[in-house]
């Protein structure tokens, strides 16, 4: 858990501005609080060679629950967070959607020695999958510079 520091402590200590006796009052409960919950997480650190089954079962997760409140910390146990996890990952799990997109059936590997583009040639698969463009695919396609012999046929027989 991460405390912050409230803007009124930055300005009192950067000496922007006094305090008046309530904020005084407000800050010294602040700093007790402080002070009571690295208490609790030292003796926490110090209980760390107890089994996970036994932290899970702990009834305690913060002990001092006046600290927690004047902190704006939900006082709650271990046993309560993972009962409200629990539950929201049920509640989860329920409110999946129902209107998936279709998923991209190129992606899934195919069987050996066939053609990813099953029907058509590769220019339409890649229009249709979005990897090429429709006006890309109209213009004409070279696959040899001119000039130069289209394969195997015109080998240089020695």
């Amino acid at each position: 858990m991460l405390v912050t520091t409230p803007p009124l402590e930055r300005a009192v200590k950067h000496g922007k501005r006094e305090l008046t006796v309530a904020e005084q009052a407000r800050l010294d409960e602040l700093q007790q609080a402080r002070e009571l919950l690295s208490a609790q997480r030292a003796d926490m650190r110090a209980s760390d060679h107890r089994t996970r089954a036994q932290r899970l079962a702990s009834e305690t997760l913060l002990d001092y629950y006046d600290a927690a409140e004047i902190l704006d910390l939900k006082p709650q146990t271990m046993r309560d967070l993972m009962k409200e996890r629990r539950k929201h990952i049920r509640e989860e799990g329920e409110a999946r959607p129902t209107d998936l997109p279709e998923p991209d059936a190129w992606r899934h590997r195919p069987p050996r020695r066939e053609p990813r583009w099953r029907e058509g040639n590769f220019r339409a698969w890649a229009v249709l999958t979005g990897r090429l463009l429709e006006e890309d695919a109209l213009t004409p396609q070279h696959s040899k510079p001119s000039g130069r012999p289209k394969g195997s046929k015109n080998k240089v027989r020695f």
